[in-house]
């Protein structure tokens, strides 16, 4: 399914969509002769997400020209917390690394930082997304929130908690990225961008800054 909706055209869609459902006659018809056969659907529940893709144009998940991408598992600092510390999670994340603050068992206390330095260059508003791995909140009573900050602004909170099966839901699992969005206006030059998880689970994947009027990534 990631193959059928993250593949940078349109043939190479199709061509997934189509092993599906070779794969689902095969499982049904060969083997051990059709002993299965109606067990397994390419289409349950008929969802929308199951039929084929319509034609469009290529997609990419690169940052637009004049955006700034981070890897969040790559901050100029890190603070752990009484009882966490971060933890890079090698081979999970759109470009191959993410960065967790582990255990999950720990209560996140908000001392837990990562930090960016970054420059920009020019004066404007500018958009942050924060991408992080699709995850659910893992105690009863919690939420998926973090903070992000810059230059020891007000922090913005933000929740990435989606209910499952939810449309957010299936999006972020297609995508496999759950994405905080957030605008603040900067002046020219250097900055810093902090980010605290509130609640235990976040994974975070990438960091995304684009100066107003840009597209960011899907």
């Amino acid at each position: 399914m990631n193959q059928k909706f993250l593949s940078p055209s349109p043939a190479l869609a199709l061509a997934a969509h189509g092993q599906i459902q070779a794969e689902t006659k095969f499982y049904n018809e060969q083997v051990a002769g059709g002993k299965w056969r109606h067990m397994m659907s390419a289409n349950p529940r008929n969802q929308p997400v199951f039929q084929k893709p319509p034609a469009r144009p290529p997609t990419t998940a690169a940052p637009a020209a004049g955006a700034l991408s981070m890897e969040a598992e790559q901050p100029t600092r890190r603070t752990p917390q009484t009882g966490a510390d971060w933890h890079v999670i090698a081979g999970l994340g759109g470009s191959g690394n993410s960065v967790a603050l582990l255990p999950t068992s720990a209560t996140v206390t908000g001392q837990a930082a990562l930090e960016y330095d970054f420059a920009l260059p020019k004066t404007g508003e500018v958009t942050v997304m924060v991408r992080c791995i699709p995850t659910h909140a893992l105690y009863p009573g919690l939420k998926l929130r973090y903070a992000v900050s810059l230059d020891g602004h007000p922090p913005q909170s933000v929740d990435l908690e989606s209910m499952e099966g939810s449309p957010q839901w299936r999006t972020n699992v297609l995508s496999a990225a759950a994405k905080g969005i957030t605008h603040q206006a900067l002046t020219a030059g250097s900055h810093t961008l902090q980010l605290r998880p509130l609640d235990p689970g976040l994974v975070f994947d990438k960091i995304v800054i684009a100066p107003d009027g840009l597209t960011l990534p899907k």
